[in-house]
């Protein structure tokens, strides 16, 4: 019994198991926006509502659902401005999650506290995977610090919580990129049947949004690099296989397939243009300074992992010329980051669009973190050597402790915290996760039954009506809420505010009555206020 027990604390798994687990816990704990999860965002509205569309057509036609000619129905009837695999999870996840527990509010199509569980998934799964790698490539206590590393990213964590398409690009992304680094890291090039399994993790990448465009550029160039004319075949290999699969995933490609592909890429270059807000000046998207994505990456990291990671990263000067697959993450990780600081390139919504480099840096740190600990064991014991590093660790959870549940809105100590941030001009909160259930409770102790709530900024026509239904006692109270459009308000009139500086036409002054508000180190995220 004891030696089971002691093979099973001594398997590679166990450390990013563990972690894993304590992830999945710490985000489902702190998920329902009813209760003390992150508000209801901008965008949840898209991707809960066509996650529900998606698996009540696969229920409608049963069995009949796996004909193409079922499928290509319900695609032609769905929002494909993205692929379907991340918004599959949110609905498979909300539909199982209604047949546990009851949701909040039963005349809701569907719930959003169970439809962000999948998220939750992912984002457990991801620790695991990023720990398990750490671990195989570097040894087990990699694997524990390249975890947890990840665990306290609160951007990463903060969207855990949400029923975005991130979480699965993430994963996505991080599997597509090290399967290659794994299963290639030979002196010889892939065989064609190893190209092909590894391009079906990248056929799912595309399958989640279109960040996996990024995917093939740095694993091209690093097979070249290591194989010359040899890379070409497998490479090849790798993205007919991806191509077939993001194609068979995709029923809205059959029927047009390079117009559907067309458009479907052309969103990322002509669309709406979007405000960003950034030290202390609206830009719009495609007008956003340069350095915003370096700049951003690097204050938004607990600086602990940076540390670990450069560590990391350092060792490689050693080896950099061989083309390890360090070099592989490194281009994974840089690509994005260089791409949105190309001039032109739209960016905005804080660090959502290039998140998945933070998955890869958290392995770099799990290697940082392995030689930091060789090299305090040659200076102390081994228990205190784990205590050294235990606590270092634990120091950097600041951000996913005290600003729960605004996780969105963390910045770290090379700027001061949230508060330096703040003082430096950068955007304070961006997607109106900081509208809480307590904030809107405690307000509505002091609203009358039946008042007009204004809110501020208001990004679509769904906003709104997302929030009511996601928030039952709103209507419980009557309560009416209506887009602030610039005019005066009266006396008797109530203002609902999260601050997205990019979009807000007002800001309330020390002449507004403050009725409830949340802030974080001291600086107002969202706000209920009455008019002067």
């Amino acid at each position: 019994m004891l030696s089971g027990s002691r093979r099973i604390l001594d398997a590679d798994w166990t450390g990013p198991v563990a972690v894993g687990l304590v992830a999945l816990v710490a985000v489902l704990a702190t998920i329902n926006p009813a209760h003390f999860g992150p508000g209801v965002t901008v965008d949840e509205s898209f991707n809960a509502a066509q996650g529900y569309f998606l698996t009540e057509a696969a229920g409608a036609y049963g069995w009949a659902m796996l004909h193409p000619a079922s499928q290509l129905e319900v695609a032609q009837s769905a929002l494909n401005d993205h692929p379907p695999l991340a918004r599959w999870g949110i609905g498979i996840s909300e539909q199982v999650g209604r047949r546990i527990v009851a949701p909040e509010n039963p005349t809701a199509p569907y719930s959003l506290a169970r439809a962000r569980i999948a998220s939750a998934v992912e984002f457990a799964v991801l620790v695991c995977l990023i720990g398990f790698v750490a671990t195989r490539w570097y040894g087990r206590p990699a694997g524990w610090v390249a975890a947890i590393s990840l665990l306290v990213m609160p951007r990463v964590f903060g969207h855990a919580h949400i029923a975005s398409l991130e979480s699965m690009m993430n994963l996505t992304y991080a599997a597509a990129i090290l399967s290659v680094a794994q299963f290639w890291d030979h002196e010889a090039p892939p065989s064609k049947r190893v190209a092909c399994l590894t391009g079906v993790l990248f056929g799912l990448a595309l399958l989640s949004k279109v960040q996996a465009i990024f995917i093939p550029i740095p694993i091209a160039l690093w097979a070249l690099l290591r194989w010359r004319h040899r890379a070409i075949v497998p490479v090849a290999v790798w993205g007919i296989a991806g191509l077939f699969v993001f194609y068979a995933g995709w029923p809205h490609l059959w029927d047009a397939p390079f117009a559907h592909l067309m458009k479907y890429l052309g969103r990322t270059t002509q669309r709406i243009e979007l405000q960003n807000w950034y030290l202390g000046q609206q830009y719009a998207d495609r007008a956003t300074p340069w350095h915003y994505p370096l700049v951003m990456f690097a204050i938004t990291v607990p600086v602990g992992m940076h540390l670990l990671s450069l560590i990391g990263v350092a060792e490689l000067r050693k080896t950099f010329t061989k083309f390890p697959r360090e070099v592989l993450l490194l281009g994974a990780i840089a690509l994005p980051l260089l791409v949105f600081s190309l001039p032109g390139t739209p960016i905005y919504d804080g660090v959502r669009l290039f998140l998945v480099v933070y998955p890869l840096w958290a392995l770099f740190a799990g290697r940082g973190g392995q030689l930091a600990l060789n090299w305090l064991r040659t200076r102390m014991s081994a228990v205190k050597s784990n205590g050294c590093l235990a606590g270092f660790l634990l120091l950097q959870a600041y951000g996913i402790v005290f600003l729960t549940p605004c996780w969105l809105s963390y910045y770290n100590l090379s700027v001061g915290g949230l508060r330096g941030a703040d003082r430096l001009g950068l955007e304070r909160t961006y997607w109106s996760d900081s509208v809480t259930h307590a904030l809107l409770e405690k307000a509505l102790d002091e609203i009358p039954d039946g008042s007009t709530l204004y809110v501020a900024p208001v990004l679509h026509q769904f906003q709104l009506d997302e929030m009511l239904a996601q928030e039952p006692f709103l209507a419980q109270h009557d309560i009416q809420l209506q887009p602030y459009q610039g005019a005066p308000l009266g006396a008797r009139d109530y203002l609902l505010v999260y601050y997205r500086r990019a979009n807000l036409d007002v800001t309330p002054d020390e002449n507004w009555r403050i009725i409830s508000e949340v802030r974080r180190e001291n600086v107002p995220l969202a706000g209920v206020y009455q008019a002067p």
